[in-house]
């Protein structure tokens, strides 16, 4: 079975709201009966800033539960997914989940984190750079409540020349 990213095809990244105005998407919500804008409107670098430190509250559980779930459960999921794994995680904020998983797995591929947030894709990147340098990082700044075009990734070495290598890599 072929890895899914390296069967995506390369597409161009576009920032979310970059096809349609900022005023458009506002004003849509807005003319709306019960009126709504999309969340993703508030994670730029101050709004994501913010969200870190609503997480950190004693009242919103949510992030260390998930937190814990992956610490318990990380070594499981790792062996699942076995060696030259590409993670892709979907919100990525800082990437402390990516990054849990990641020290989980020996021999990872790649890292596709993707956040809406061009500042915390930055510090996702550095999080996992600090642990893994060796480790391929392909950020996508994205809304990923649209399509999601993975990145190609550089060639990886065919499973038959990955055998012979004296690296359990």
């Amino acid at each position: 079975m072929r890895n899914a990213i390296d069967v995506a095809r390369r597409t161009r990244v576009v920032p979310p709201h970059a096809t349609r105005p900022l005023i458009a998407v506002v004003f849509e919500g807005l003319s709306e009966d019960q009126k709504q804008l999309p969340t993703v409107l508030l994670f730029d670098a101050e709004g994501s800033q913010l969200f870190e430190r609503v997480c950190e509250q004693p009242e919103y559980y949510l992030a260390r539960a998930e937190a814990s779930l992956l610490r318990e459960h990380a070594a499981a999921i790792a062996a699942l997914l076995g060696p030259q794994a590409a993670v892709v995680e979907y919100g990525a904020g800082a990437g402390r989940q990516g990054a849990l998983l990641l020290d989980a797995l020996s021999c990872a591929h790649s890292y596709v984190p993707i956040d809406v947030d061009a500042t915390q894709l930055a510090r996702a990147r550095e999080t996992i750079r600090e642990r893994r340098q060796a480790l391929r990082i392909h950020p996508l700044c994205q809304d990923f409540r649209q399509y999601v075009a993975l990145p190609s990734s550089p060639a990886r070495r065919s499973a038959r020349s990955a055998r012979s290598r004296s690296s359990p890599c």
